[in-house]
């Protein structure tokens, strides 16, 4: 008797903290750290497709490689780009710096080239001087910026729209990074880029969590100095309606992408998950214990009761 009141005890005590666990912990979420990061690089290039050995290029080893041949792009480059923030933070600032190769014949016609950033929407990996058939998808219709080039050969690029598409709180884009492309040329580009892992590059990032009041101080990625001559970036564009038979914007000898994420990122669980799967492991054993094994044989109905059912069936008898 001792026995099944302390284990009723136990199993009502159990129902009352479990609704706490789920009502008031999501009133208290786990503080995510601000952070940004540039997990990967890549260029491909278009004269490697089809071809037996790769077809030399003035692109140097430790740079990422643009251009376009007037026909259209022959080089284009992948960088990618996490972000990390509270949920429902706002982001305001974002923005990419690239400095300009100074190897010999590295670049041609970068001071008149237009370079567009469009955001990556297929998987991709880590190559330089890569296959042009690996160039993954992508697609302007979400957004274009074009980079503004300073003197010094620093190119910047102001991602705050993709930042806000990454970060979207109910409609999340994928962050795949970003793809540089020179869409339109009437004469040959080439533009090489430091490569990130030389270090000379700059990604800074600042978002404002609903919590904060004013904007924190930005998170600064690279070790490339600010621009001397910072530019003054004009404000988003607005985005374009909706199209049903909207299709992706690829380059023109771009093979068809797989749409499907088979090789991308895998999502976490949220926290709350691993928080409460021990609780309800053990509300579900408790509830098993109190109706099955912990019990006794019936010997008039010839089945197991257990404390719980003897209880109540001793409570049917006297009344």
């Amino acid at each position: 008797m001792r026995k099944t009141l302390s284990l009723n005890r136990y199993v009502r005590a159990l129902g009352a903290i479990v609704p706490v666990f789920f009502f008031v912990f999501p009133m208290f979420p786990v503080s995510v750290p601000r952070d940004a990061d540039i997990p990967g690089e890549a260029w491909w290039n278009f004269y490697t497709a089809g071809l037996p050995a790769a077809t030399p290029t003035t692109v140097p080893a430790d740079g990422l490689g643009v251009g376009h041949n007037i026909a259209q792009p022959d080089k284009v480059a992948a960088i990618g780009i996490t972000l990390q923030a509270e949920p429902a933070s706002t982001v305001e600032l974002l923005a990419l710096h690239l400095k300009e190769s100074v190897a010999p014949a590295a670049n041609v016609g970068a001071e008149t080239a237009v370079v567009s950033a469009c955001p990556i929407t297929g998987f991709w990996e880590p190559v330089l001087n890569g296959e042009w058939t690996d160039v993954p998808a992508y697609d302007c219709t979400l957004g274009k910026v074009a980079g503004e080039r300073s003197a010094d050969g620093t190119w910047s690029f102001d991602l705050l729209g993709f930042g806000a598409q990454w970060l979207d709180p109910d409609f999340p884009l994928e962050q795949r990074g970003i793809l540089l492309v020179v869409e339109e040329s009437t004469t040959p580009v080439q533009i090489s880029f430091n490569a990130i892992r030389t270090g000379l590059f700059r990604l800074e990032f600042a978002a404002t969590a609903p919590t904060e009041t004013e904007t924190p101080e930005p998170v600064v990625v690279g070790g490339l100095d600010a621009p001397a001559e910072l530019p003054t970036f004009a404000p988003p564009p607005a985005a374009p309606p909706a199209v049903d038979d909207a299709t992706p914007a690829v380059l023109l000898t771009q093979p068809a992408q797989n749409r499907e994420n088979v090789a991308g990122p895998r999502g976490k669980l949220p926290w709350g998950v691993w928080l409460l799967a021990p609780i309800a492991i053990g509300a579900a054993g408790t509830v098993s214990y109190a109706l099955g094994p912990g019990g006794r044989r019936n010997g008039r109905a010839g089945r197991r009761e257990g404390p719980v059912s003897r209880a109540l069936s001793r409570r049917a008898a006297g009344g």
